[in-house]
């Protein structure tokens, strides 16, 4: 697993791939519009460390969601040395997180959703000031227009968030990375200050923003860690959505511990300062020497408390731009938090490669191996291999000759590692086994036969496709409004995702197909399908949450590229409502 480090705060890699001016100076990152090939992975999670479901993961046009583990994948997609990679689902902001991936190796990411409540609220005409968490946003009276650019005068429902830059969890749950593009065109690498995200909306639920013209003042306030080495006026920066980066527009003053500033329009802004930055890169390793893949490693800032977070790649290597000249302390965390390493590092002036970082048995490493084979017990190859250590998942792949391999720290009190795989050629999966933890876990001969998937969705478009696979789908049944199951992950042939709706409830027998749609992509390309013709047959319905929902469908003149196509399949869907 191949996910180079980002220390979101303070950290970030090379390769940014937009139009950027260039200069010799140590606070400016070069511009690079390599093209690589690369797949892009990662878990969606919410502020507790939960799994989001059907969260809809979107990249350059392609979109998927991620499944029941909140996993997503794009496989073998053309990108440039940049990523940007958004993330949407009700409730929640927007997440988006800009990588810089490496040419032929997959990247992990893992991207925290925050909770999105509109609970505070101001008359449009009047204006008003909303506050939240020591963050303080006034309205002027007449400033509020709806997406259409027409003036609204009804209550403003504002949704307002503080993201402290002195809290580790700020760097898993802002957008991007710190890095933007400066009012003279410069890319340049940052360090937060202060943070908030805030959007409108009205009773209706519709988007709002301010009009043309109009500004609210913002106050933003200052770790206390932060105050002595704040400066007396900052850049402001906002994040642009599409771009992946920060982008510079007006400035902050500082007021006792606080800033004040205006802005002109409302996402996400932050009060940031480009520093200059060296390389630092290191590596971890278990007793044997093995790297140890996808492992939290934090560096904390000396000189004012701010921290930054991220994960080491397959190779347990971590890498990125610090602030040159800087100490900081080091620590590397198990899977709940705790430091099973510590070591003050710095300061550098310029780059530098850190010692491997042995860790010692009693840090509670696990590593989960065995073969994945089929009823004729041989080897299944690309079965995903899920491995659960004290409520901290991840995902590894077999390889051709069924074999997988994944270090973890276990830190749960049980005592168990659970591992589940999946052939998704044959619907079938192993069910959680469970193991003793120790320092080797031999799982053994996993076989996957005749246990069905306990969910999925299973379709072919003749003369087109084989069969391609939706893992834990997910089904909505309104009374009178129809059936609609979907869901979206990878298959052998790329993402793909799947919608499909009834015209009435669902019921044992023959039904009607009010609509189906696919989309699949792969290597950067996409491709839609589209009909509204067929039947399904469905062998199992019960009116009871938890139950599933059983069938077989076929979809007749489903246009797309080079169609009408005919679509076939069969689906085991829990009844979600």
């Amino acid at each position: 697993m191949k996910q180079i480090l980002h220390l979101f705060l303070f950290i970030l890699l090379m390769g940014i791939s937009v139009t950027a001016c260039r200069e010799d100076r140590d606070d400016i990152i070069p511009y690079d519009d390599t093209k690589i090939t690369t797949t892009i992975s990662g878990f969606v999670t919410d502020e507790g460390g939960n799994e989001i479901a059907s969260a809809n993961v979107s990249y350059q046009g392609k979109s998927i969601l991620t499944d029941e583990h909140g996993f997503f994948s794009f496989d073998n997609m053309l990108v440039n040395n940049q990523a940007n990679i958004r993330i949407e689902k009700g409730g929640y902001f927007e997440g988006s997180r800009t990588i810089f991936p490496r040419s032929g190796k997959r990247q992990w990411i893992r991207v925290q959703l925050m909770t999105k409540s509109f609970d505070n609220t101001f008359g449009g005409s009047a204006g008003g000031d909303v506050q939240s968490e020591g963050v303080k946003i006034s309205f002027p009276s007449d400033a509020i227009i709806d997406a259409n650019g027409n003036s609204y005068s009804g209550t403003v429902h504002v949704a307002l968030k503080y993201l402290d830059p002195s809290k580790v969890s700020t760097g898993a749950e802002m957008p991007g990375s710190l890095v933007g593009i400066s009012e003279s065109g410069f890319m340049q690498a940052m360090l937060s200050y202060s943070m908030i995200a805030a959007e409108l909306q009205g009773d209706g639920g519709q988007k709002l923003n301010l009009g043309n013209g109009k500004k609210a003042t913002v106050t933003f306030p200052i770790p206390a860690s932060f105050a002595s080495a704040a400066p007396n006026s900052i850049p402001l920066w906002y994040f642009d959505l599409e771009l992946g980066f920060w982008k510079e527009e007006g400035k902050a003053t500082k007021v006792g511990s606080t800033y004040v500033g205006e802005v002109g329009h409302f996402s996400f802004w932050n009060c940031d300062i480009p520093f200059p930055f060296i390389q630092l890169s290191g590596s971890i390793i278990d007793p044997d020497g093995n790297p140890i893949s996808q492992l939290h490693v934090r560096l904390t800032r000396a000189s004012n408390g701010m921290a930054a977070s991220g994960y080491t790649n397959e190779n347990g290597v971590f890498e990125g731009k610090v602030p040159k000249d800087e100490s900081f302390l080091l620590e590397v965390l198990d899977n709940c938090g705790n430091v099973i390493h510590s070591q003050n590092i710095g300061p550098f002036s310029s780059d530098v490669t850190l010692p491997a970082i042995q860790l010692t048995a009693s840090s509670n490493l696990v590593t989960v191996s065995g073969t994945v084979v089929d009823c004729g017990l041989l080897p299944i190859d690309s079965s995903f291999v899920y491995v659960n250590a004290g409520g901290y998942k991840v995902l590894t792949f077999s390889n051709v000759t069924g074999a997988f391999s994944t270090t973890v720290i276990d830190c749960s009190p049980t005592g168990t590692i659970i591992v589940n795989a999946i052939d998704l050629d044959n619907l079938t999966e192993s069910g959680p086994l469970s193991f003793p933890s120790a320092p080797l876990v031999d799982a053994g001969q996993i076989q996957v036969c005749s246990n069905p998937l306990d969910e999925y969705i299973n379709y072919t478009i003749v003369g087109l496709t084989g069969a391609e696979t939706i893992l834990e789908p997910n089904s909505s049944d309104s009374s009178g409004l129809g059936v609609q199951i979907n869901g979206g992950n990878q298959t052998p042939n790329g993402f793909a995702e799947f919608i499909l709706s009834t015209v009435e409830q669902m019921q044992l027998g023959a039904m009607t197909i009010k609509s189906i749609s696919i989309y699949r992509g792969n290597n950067g390309t996409s491709n839609s399908y589209h009909g509204t013709e067929g039947t399904i047959n469905v062998t199992s319905v019960s009116d009871l949450p938890g139950t599933y929902f059983i069938g077989t469908f076929t979809a007749t003149n489903v246009e797309g590229p080079s169609g009408p196509f005919t679509v076939t399949g069969s689906f085991r869907v829990k009844k979600d409502m």
